[in-house]
C-alpha cells in the first residue's frame, strides 16, 4: 500500500517487509499490542522507527532488537512493511534501545534482561569474560559488580527468572510452569527482588533447581533483610524442603532450634500413597518421618512398601533398641508409645509429643548431641 508521509516517523532507513522481520532473542519486550496501539498506528501511523539488525544466520532478513510490539500492532492495522532503523550488529541495535528505554523505561527484569543480553552477545563475538563484564558495565548503567550480580541472575531457573518480573508480564508458559510447582501462586503478588534473587544464586548455588524454585517462592512474603536470614538457613539443610523450613520460620523457629530429620528416599512405588497418606493426616513430611522411626530399625531389610503399610495399619514393629553416641547411651522404646532415653552426665527423656512438637519449639532447647542424632538418621523407602 502507498503509505502517506505523515505516517512515517522523521529518521527511518528503509521499509521492511513484515515477512522479513523476525523477533530478536536479544529483545527485552515481549509484549503484546493493545488495541489501543493498533489504532494509534491505523490513525496516525509510526512515530518511530523499529530497531532491527541484520539476521546472521538468513541472509536478508532482520531481527527485531526493539519495536516488537509496534510491528504486531502494525500487521493488525493493515501495514505490510515497516519503517526501520538498521543497525550493523547486535551490540549496536541494543546500544540504540538502550537509549529508547530512557523515554520508555523498562521493567526491573527487562533491565536484568538487558544486560545478560549484551554480556552474552559481546561473548558471542570472541570476548573474554573480564573483557565482556567490562563492555556491558561501559556501554549500560551501573558497574560491574552489578553485571556480574545480573549474569548469576540469568543462570537461576526460568521459574525463578520470571517471579522477578510482575504478574501481569508473565506469559501463559511461566504461569504454568510455577502452578505446577505452587498452585497458589497467583495468590503471590509480590515480586522477588533483584537483591534475594542474587542471593538464591550464591547461596544455594548446590542446591536442585527445584529447592531453588521452592525457596524463591517461600521467600516472596519476607522483606530483604529476612528473605536473607531464610535463604543463609536453607543452605545449612539442603536435604531438608525449603517450603517446610519456611513454615518453621515463620512459627517462630529460629536457626538454632531448627531440625531436619533424616533423609527421605522416596521408592516411586510408594511414593503417590505417602502424599496421599500425608495429605489425608493434613501431617508435614517431618511429623511422617518421626513415625517411620518407630518402624525403621526392624524393617530397613525388609520389603519397603511395608512401612507404609505399618503405618497405615496402625501397627509397631519396634520394642526396644540401644546404641551409643560418644559416652551416652541412647535408647528407643515404643512399649508405651515412642520414647528416647538419653543417658549421659544429664539423663533426657522425650516423647513422641517432645519430637513432633518440642524439639522444634525455639522455647526448649534440645541438646546438640540429640539434635545431631536426629538430623543423622537415613531413613529409607
Amino acid at each position: 500500500m502507498k503509505i502517506p508521509n505523515n505516517f512515517l516517523p522523521d529518521d527511518f532507513d528503509r521499509l521492511i517487509s513484515i515477512n522479513l522481520l523476525a523477533l530478536d532473542p536479544y529483545n527485552v519486550r515481549e509484549e503484546q499490542p493493545t488495541d489501543d496501539l493498533v489504532e494509534s498506528i491505523r490513525k496516525y501511523g509510526f512515530r518511530k522507527a523499529v530497531i532491527v539488525w541484520p539476521r546472521p544466520d538468513v541472509p536478508g532478513r532482520f531481527l527485531v532488537n526493539d519495536g516488537w510490539q509496534r510491528v504486531g500492532a502494525g500487521v493488525r492495522a493493515g501495514w505490510t512493511e515497516i519503517p526501520c532503523k538498521i543497525y550493523l550488529t547486535a551490540l549496536e541495535a541494543m546500544d540504540a534501545a538502550q537509549i529508547e528505554s530512557l523515554q520508555r523505561p523498562w521493567t526491573k527484569y527487562q533491565r536484568i534482561k538487558s544486560y545478560m543480553n549484551y554480556y552474552d552477545a559481546c561473548r558471542k563475538i570472541g570476548m573474554s569474560h573480564s573483557e565482556a563484564i567490562r563492555t556491558t558495565a561501559a556501554n549500560n548503567p551501573g558497574n560491574e559488580d552489578r553485571v556480574e550480580r545480573y549474569i548469576h541472575i540469568g543462570k537461576l531457573p526460568i521459574a525463578i527468572q520470571a517471579l522477578i518480573k510482575r504478574p501481569e508480564e508473565r506469559t501463559d508458559l511461566e504461569w504454568d510452569e510455577l502452578e505446577k510447582i505452587y498452585p497458589t501462586i497467583k495468590q503471590k503478588t509480590r515480586t522477588l527482588g533483584v537483591h534475594v534473587a542474587y542471593a538464591i544464586s550464591m547461596t544455594l548455588q548446590d542446591l536442585t533447581e527445584m529447592k531453588k524454585i521452592e525457596a524463591a517462592i517461600g521467600v516472596l512474603e519476607f522483606n530483604s533483610k529476612e528473605a536473607d536470614k531464610v535463604i543463609e538457613l536453607i543452605s545449612k539443610y539442603p536435604e531438608s524442603s525449603p517450603l517446610e523450613i519456611i513454615q518453621e520460620y515463620k512459627m517462630g523457629y529460629g536457626p538454632d532450634e531448627m531440625i531436619s530429620v533424616g533423609t527421605l528416599v522416596v521408592n516411586p512405588v510408594v511414593r503417590q500413597q505417602i502424599r496421599e497418606y500425608c495429605s489425608k493426616r493434613r501431617i508435614y513430611m517431618r511429623e511422617f518421618i518421626s513415625e517411620l522411626i518407630n518402624s525403621w530399625f526392624t524393617t530397613k531389610h525388609e520389603d519397603p512398601s511395608e512401612i507404609f503399610e505399618l503405618l497405615k495399619d496402625g501397627k509397631r514393629g519396634i520394642k526396644e533398641v540401644s546404641f551409643k553416641i560418644g559416652n551416652r547411651k541412647i535408647t528407643i522404646s515404643s512399649d508405651y508409645g515412642l520414647l528416647i532415653i538419653i543417658e549421659g552426665n544429664s539423663p533426657l527423656f522425650l516423647n513422641k509429643g517432645d519430637i513432633t512438637v518440642k524439639a522444634w519449639n525455639s522455647n526448649v532447647k534440645i541438646p546438640k548431641y540429640l539434635k545431631n542424632f536426629l538430623n543423622e538418621l537415613n531413613i529409607e523407602l
